[in-house]
């Protein structure tokens, strides 16, 4: 699978933040900021930061096509898109709701954007994924949230890089 065959190469996706800069507080040691990397997980539908989640299990596998839709290797059928009524990720069965996509400097862009944002809801212990900034998705953070870069980690090459595409 490559650039040439109209799509990207294969990869996973996996929320980053750089290191904490010094005098920042000290997170809860289960949350994003003291991992720094984390494997997006599906659980039904829901695409969700989550530990309780088998990330190898349901990890998030998938190509850019040419189209620019983002669709899952590891599930049958299956796309990623960004649900227009709820903001947030979620996987759906038709590529043509999944566009947007593409991969940039090993992360994942959606309409020419590279921030990302996971928000907690009221009472859960995982998080959401939507495009943009924490303050532009400040209607779904209202119980917290960091900002994030979903990284497209390559599965042919021993670093992870993945060449740009579309």
């Amino acid at each position: 699978m490559n650039q040439a065959q109209g799509q990207s190469e294969q990869f996973y996706l996996a929320a980053y933040i750089p290191p904490l800069r010094d005098g920042s507080p000290i997170p809860d040691e289960n949350s994003i900021r003291v991992k720094q990397f984390q494997k997006l997980v599906f659980q039904e539908k829901k695409v969700v930061l989550d530990d309780s989640i088998n990330a190898h299990k349901f990890g998030i596998d998938g190509v850019v096509l040419a189209n620019s839709s983002l669709q899952l290797v590891n599930v049958p059928n299956m796309f990623l898109r960004v649900d227009q009524k709820t903001g947030r990720m979620k996987l759906c069965p038709n590529g043509k709701s999944s566009v947007g996509f593409s991969v940039r400097k090993d992360k994942l862009n959606y309409n020419g954007q590279d921030a990302w944002s996971v928000c907690n809801p009221e009472g859960g212990d995982f998080g959401f994924i939507y495009p943009g900034t924490l303050k532009s998705n400040d209607k779904f953070c209202k119980t917290g949230g960091t900002q994030i870069f979903v990284r497209t980690v390559g599965k042919n090459d021993a670093s992870g890089a993945l060449p740009d595409f579309p």
